[in-house]
């Protein structure tokens, strides 16, 4: 065997007798002789079988491996609880870091969308100024083009 496979001794649940004949014989109706069997399970109430069960741990889910670190079992799982505690910490930390640089660069954004919405405005009101200025000296130019009527 390897060293990575994993022995566990399985556990027996049952108890299984054979069925053992009983002295008295019979015959039926046909004149067969038959023997009556008899087993020596019963039916337990729950209790009784609780209290055989109780001895005997029944693992359900993945077994667990071996780690070799040369520790026992119980410290292996708290440091791995502790491994990944510290993981998670890690992980929420910046998590909340992440929100802290994303909320400052939002409100960057917002700071420079509302600086631009001002250019937009100032730029739209010195186009206006400047059309009305044209529109000013074109009618002026046509007035001064016009004949003089006598």
């Amino acid at each position: 065997m390897n060293s990575e496979s994993i022995i566990r001794p399985i556990p027996l649940i049952f108890n299984f007798n054979q069925a053992q004949p009983n002295s008295s014989c019979f015959e039926n109706g046909l004149g067969v002789k038959q023997e009556e069997y008899s087993t020596n399970s019963s039916r337990c109430t729950s209790n009784e079988s609780s209290e055989h069960m109780s001895g005997l741990k029944i693992r359900r889910g993945r077994p667990q491996q071996e780690i070799e670190d040369g520790q026992d079992a119980q410290s292996q799982k708290k440091r791995h609880r502790r491994m990944y505690a510290r993981q998670y910490r890690a992980q929420m930390r910046q998590k909340v870091d992440n929100v802290k640089s994303l909320k400052s660069e939002k409100d960057q954004l917002e700071n420079q969308v509302k600086f631009l919405q001002s250019q937009l405005l100032a730029l739209q009101n010195q186009i206006q100024q400047r059309d009305t200025y044209i529109q000013i000296l074109h009618f002026t130019t046509q007035l001064a083009n016009k004949p003089k009527v006598l």
